[in-house]
């Protein structure tokens, strides 16, 4: 955050907090921003959007049905916060999950003295490999985007079905702790309340708890995000353009924004003469939504120096483009001398004639 303070200040960038994007909409041909920021409404007007809004910008964090259906909202937390970790003081917490936010949960939770905490997750092991790694080339990470279709499709299905692993020292700091419990190969099936206690229901039996952590991720669902309220409806999915094979569908990945090579929105329907739908390319997708268009990239720090260039060229280009129409009119009207005469060249050139040193043209 330090460093962060330091560019918002070298580069005197205009950051606004505590601001709510409630609606980005068509306006007169550019694009309203709509805001909530202290209880006032405001809306900015744009020719163009960046949406940076990172790992959940494509839906919510999500919470099973069966829990937020079975428990007081009071009795879980999702892994990406807020935890008020000092209320977990001295209470037996179970978490659901294996990847890098449930570790550090759980760790951070023994830190501030829980009782004990027990960890499940569905597969028969921890993954071992990431194939995040794999992609993480300059080569990948800056042409993915011109890969055929069906390849990146099945390159996110892969992503999918292998899943990561862990960061190894969160891994190992909770392994350590006598108070952590791993459980693989335990999903949780239901969850009800006996009392004050949460009594889980696993595949090998019942589990007991007092809290529960969830990191079970985020959904995929775009009209759930006030700031794509209007862009939902009107953008190109992956559904509209792809059509898997049989055993390859995921309609997680079909509900995926297709975006351009520069992380533009595609409208879902050709604009029409008064470009009622070509607003939607006026706005840039540079957050995990545009992980099947571009790989997992966006939400990758690892990945920024090769993608965002692609998003400053397609900003830049819409606008070059905008200014197409005056473009000849003020070419003709540019004036600016680059070959400073002085008053009396004109004389020296007719001296120079009559010297013979200037031949006149035939």
């Amino acid at each position: 955050m330090d460093y962060l303070r330091w560019y918002r200040a070298t580069l005197d960038l205009a950051v606004e907090n505590d601001t709510e994007v409630a609606d980005i909409r068509p306006a007169n041909g550019v694009v309203a921003v709509d805001t909530r920021h202290a209880g006032r409404v405001a809306t900015r007007l744009a020719r163009t959007v960046v949406i940076a809004s990172g790992y959940a910008g494509a839906g919510f964090w999500q919470v099973p049905a069966f829990i937020s259906d079975g428990l007081p909202d009071d009795r879980y937390d999702h892994t990406n916060g807020p935890v008020d970790f000092e209320r977990l003081r001295g209470r037996r917490i179970a978490v659901l999950g294996h990847a890098a936010s449930a570790l550090d949960n759980a760790n951070t939770a023994l830190a501030c003295g829980a009782a004990s905490v027990d960890l499940c997750f569905r597969r028969a092991k921890i993954p071992r490999v990431n194939p995040h790694r794999f992609v993480e080339t300059a080569g990948t990470m800056t042409h993915f985007c011109t890969l055929p279709d069906a390849m990146r499709w099945r390159i996110a299905r892969h992503f999918r079905l292998v899943d990561q692993p862990p960061p190894e020292l969160a891994l190992e700091l909770a392994c350590a702790h006598p108070k952590f419990r791993m459980h693989p190969g335990r999903p949780w099936q239901a969850v009800r309340l006996e009392g004050a206690e949460i009594v889980i229901a696993t595949p090998k039996g019942e589990l007991r708890a007092d809290h529960l952590l969830l990191g079970t991720g985020a959904t995929v669902e775009l009209e759930a995000r006030p700031e794509l309220r209007s862009l939902a409806p009107a953008i190109l999915r992956w559904r509209d353009r792809f059509s898997p094979a049989p055993d390859d569908e995921d309609a997680r990945l079909g509900a995926l924004p297709y975006v351009d090579e520069h992380y533009g929105f595609l409208p879902r329907v050709s604009a029409d003469a008064s470009g009622g739908t070509a607003w939607v390319a006026r706005v840039f997708c540079f957050n995990a939504a545009s992980h099947l268009s571009h790989g997992p990239h966006a939400t990758s720090n690892s990945g920024h120096r090769h993608c965002l260039p692609r998003v400053v060229r397609g900003v830049t280009d819409r606008l070059f483009r905008e200014q197409q129409n005056g473009y000849l009119a003020k070419l003709a009207a540019f004036d600016t001398i680059d070959l400073a005469i002085p008053d009396d060249f004109e004389a020296k050139l007719e001296a120079l004639e009559a010297a013979g040193r200037i031949l006149k043209a035939s």
